[in-house]
């Protein structure tokens, strides 16, 4: 599999190496996953809500930022429906924050016929899918 070049991230990576703004807690040049293999990842859980189910996409998602030293707290909400709040480093009222939101469910597939399957996360002709 080819891995692809994001040159943001060598921003983003070089800015952070520099000013070490979370005190050596988090090496993005050896922690951040291929874009394109994570979205693979991602895309083979089937959490088509309803039901949702997405404890399983939240507790692969967990154990990949805490091997990146975030902090993870996973809510189950209702039973296999599951949010997860991650930080890393300590909260201070004197420096600004960032905060990201998303969710892991997904609309139903609908009756069209699929070119590859909707969870198996093909590259073909350079186009992932899923």
């Amino acid at each position: 599999m080819q891995r692809y070049k994001l040159p943001i991230l060598d921003d983003v990576t070089e800015t952070l190496v520099k000013n070490d703004p979370l005190g050596g807690k988090f090496n993005m040049t050896t922690q951040i996953p291929d874009p394109v293999t994570l979205t693979q990842d991602l895309i083979r859980f089937n959490t088509v809500n309803p039901p949702g189910d997405e404890d399983q996409v939240c507790n692969y998602l967990a154990r990949l930022l805490e091997a990146a030293g975030f902090e993870c707290r996973k809510v189950e909400f209702a039973p296999r429906r599951m949010s997860l709040v991650a930080k890393i480093g300590a909260c201070n009222a004197a420096l600004p924050s960032i905060c990201f939101t998303g969710h892991v469910d997904v609309v139903p597939l609908g009756s069209r016929p699929w070119t590859h399957g909707p969870f198996e996360g093909v590259v073909s002709e350079g186009k992932l899918f899923g």
